[in-house]
């Protein structure tokens, strides 16, 4: 039973990977952000992606050679709540895992989020491809971390308190 859902979760997380990598050509973007504390990191195991990625509200923000794509542009980041942002690499960065670092502007508080080098298939952007499965404990102003190679993005977001 482990197995199978180890199976279903990954097929999620490569499905959302790709949902998203195809989107590549999508453009827009909008973030907000800060820092925080440190719970577990998430595993692809517990990364779970469900989201109805379409081509209407997927887009691609950041500058070379880190960008990111998200469903609605950090829109419903919640506290405790996973939230997919796929990220796309393109100076070379090819390793196995991505680290992001969130950080909470208020005191400090920071999480770690190890993602897993994702493989596109069919005629992509060119880059490497992580999925990255967010899930901040509390809400308030985030900057996520992306240090990829010799290279480094900050990404502000907000996070909402979670819905009753």
């Amino acid at each position: 039973m482990t197995s199978l859902r180890i199976g279903i979760v990954t097929l999620s997380l490569a499905l959302a990977g790709l949902s998203l990598a195809l989107l590549a050509a999508c453009g827009g973007g909008d973030d907000a952000g800060e820092p925080t504390s440190s719970p577990p990191t998430p595993t692809a195991e517990s990364a779970t992606a469900t989201l109805p990625l379409t081509t209407a509200t997927a887009n691609e923000s950041g500058e070379a050679p880190i960008f990111y794509r998200t469903f609605d542009r950090f829109e419903t980041l919640r506290a405790n709540e996973r939230y997919l942002v796929m990220l796309r690499i393109t100076n070379g960065y090819a390793e196995e895992k991505l680290v992001v670092v969130a950080e909470r502007v208020a005191d400090g508080l920071t999480v770690e989020f190890e993602s897993l080098l994702s493989q596109p298939i069919g005629d992509e952007a060119p880059g490497s491809y992580y999925p990255v499965p967010l899930e901040l404990p509390e809400p308030g102003a985030w900057r996520l971390t992306i240090v990829a190679g010799d290279d480094e993005v900050v990404i502000p977001v907000e996070v909402a308190a979670a819905e009753s």
